[in-house]
């Protein structure tokens, strides 16, 4: 059993990521923790197995009892010092035989090919460093594990590896992901931390439960608590006229009544009386709020013009590294308003190949094209602040514009003026999504578009993205993306491109 009462986080600036937390984990529980990027998730993750993880750059205060014996802690990114180690150098660290990883390998459907090579860690894909981290954990017989981001860098065959991994772990795991498949499939228990109200109000919602359930719920929740606010609101502005009209036909009385009748005045000063006092007992009613939540997006594109017949791209590419061919020549044909997703294994040349087709499209006169690369660094000057990134020139009316965006995707005005190295990598992409309608872009060139965002806010991105009435050619694992916002994949194997169904 894992014992969370009363936890709060406070990070070096004071400010309050996870604010009274109290929740049990039990045996078969498979809690999800989601929330934006920078809302404590992978913090809460490394305070649960020990206070020593966070004390550098947060305090914590409650308790936390933790029963089980061995924990696993699989961390955003595999140590480097492992890099030069053979898989097999590296699993038998844990004084395990070799038949014993044998074993597990079969039972956890990964190839003991790659185990029994010499190959080193450092030249695996990130889906197969995954799975060589989960077998070593597999293999010291964990209690409980703990993973952080487990479907970073993974293509769609290892999440679904991953998926019956979890399915088939019978023991409890704390994990964080932003993928949305992988929390519907393996998640009974969601842990949602929020900061509502512009980063002013910090709230946990612990939930027993599914995904889409929770969602339901919330929504349900949220609606009634719309209505409720609406309704308040409603009967406080009418007993307000109500009591205004009184106040009004007294003081109206008043000013009419002559000093021949002080019975009436003094009946009708009682009345006033009676009138600012049911006022100030009006004033002190506390109406239900409704707080502002993080993925609140108020955007959209406006309609693309002049593109809709032309004819984006009619090029042939190859992709080669050295003399290793990962994409034979093929002509790649592409027109105004195609919505295409590339997948394929990791490795395989999908990201050069959107390298590829930006730099043939950049310099096209007639189109506005917009490109986030995986590395948002390539693209994005990171000492300047988000406004300037937005920027097109410096007048006035800029400025306002592009302060209007960033307040639409709920940033604080110290986001807005803090360089952008220091935003988490959702709010960057969000930046890139806000430069895109800010410049009307016509074409849509995305690599990994919602890697970095919380599985609420990429719901509210991809919607945006599916009504965008342009051009998306978009690399792409996450397979809610390929579902609900393009309409042709292509898949990268066997050194060519190959449309396959959705």
């Amino acid at each position: 059993m894992l014992k969370l009462s009363h936890v709060t986080i406070r990070d070096l600036q004071d400010r309050c990521i996870v604010n009274d937390l109290s929740f049990t984990i039990h045996a078969y529980d498979k809690v999800a923790v989601i929330g934006e990027e920078g809302n404590g998730k992978s913090t809460l993750l490394k305070a649960m197995l020990s206070d020593d993880g966070i004390a550098s750059y947060a305090s914590i205060s409650g308790k936390i009892e933790m029963d089980f014996k061995k924990c696993g802690y699989l961390p955003q990114q595999m140590d480097t010092k492992w890099y030069s180690y053979t898989c097999m150098e590296y699993l038998m660290e844990e004084d395990v035989a070799a038949y014993e990883i044998k074993i597990a390998c079969k039972k956890l459907n990964i190839s003991w090919e790659m185990l029994d090579s010499c190959q080193r860690i450092q030249t695996l894909s990130g889906g197969e460093k995954v799975k060589i981290q989960l077998l070593k954990l597999y293999l010291q017989q964990c209690e409980i594990l703990f993973l952080d981001e487990p479907t970073n860098d993974l293509d769609i065959h290892a999440i679904e590896w991953l998926e019956q991994f979890l399915d088939s772990l019978e023991m409890p795991v704390v994990f964080v992901t932003h993928d949305e498949s992988l929390l519907s499939n393996c998640a009974n228990r969601i842990l949602h931390l929020e900061q509502r109200n512009k980063k002013m109000k910090s709230v946990v919602n612990d939930f027993y439960g599914t995904y889409e359930e929770y969602l339901h719920t919330r929504q349900t929740a949220r609606n009634k608590e719309v209505k409720t606010a609406k309704k308040e609101k409603q009967e406080f502005l009418k007993k307000q006229k109500k009591l205004n009209d009184i106040r009004n036909a007294v003081h109206h009385a008043q000013n009419k009544v002559s000093r021949q009748a002080p019975h009436t005045a003094k009946m009708l000063k009682r009345k006033m009386h009676a009138v600012k006092a049911m006022e100030q007992r009006l004033e002190q009613v506390s109406l239900t709020k409704v707080d502002q939540v993080e993925e609140a997006i108020d955007l959209r594109f406006e309609l693309v013009y002049g593109i809709h017949k032309k004819v984006v791209l009619e090029h042939e590419f190859s992709i080669s590294v050295g003399s290793r061919v990962l994409l034979k020549p093929q002509m790649l044909s592409i027109h105004a308003r195609d919505k295409i997703a590339i997948t394929g294994k990791n490795g395989c040349g999908k990201s050069m190949l959107m390298k590829e087709i930006y730099a043939y499209l950049k310099d096209r006169s007639d189109l506005r094209i917009g490109y986030m690369p995986q590395n948002y660094g390539e693209q994005m000057d990171m000492d300047k602040n988000a406004i300037s990134f937005l920027l097109d020139s410096k007048d006035k009316n800029d400025v306002s514009r592009s302060r209007e965006l960033l307040g639409r995707i709920a940033f604080t005005r110290d986001e807005m003026e803090k360089p952008i190295h220091q935003l988490s990598e959702g709010s960057k992409a969000k930046l890139y999504l806000l430069k895109f309608i800010k410049q009307s872009a016509q074409v849509l060139l995305l690599d990994e578009p919602t890697r970095n965002l919380s599985p609420l806010s990429a719901a509210v991105i991809r919607t945006i993205l599916a009504s965008y009435d342009g051009c998306i050619i978009a690399v792409s694992h996450d397979r809610m993306f390929l579902c609900e916002t393009v309409n042709e994949v292509w898949v990268m194997e066997n050194q060519m491109l190959v449309t396959t169904d959705k």
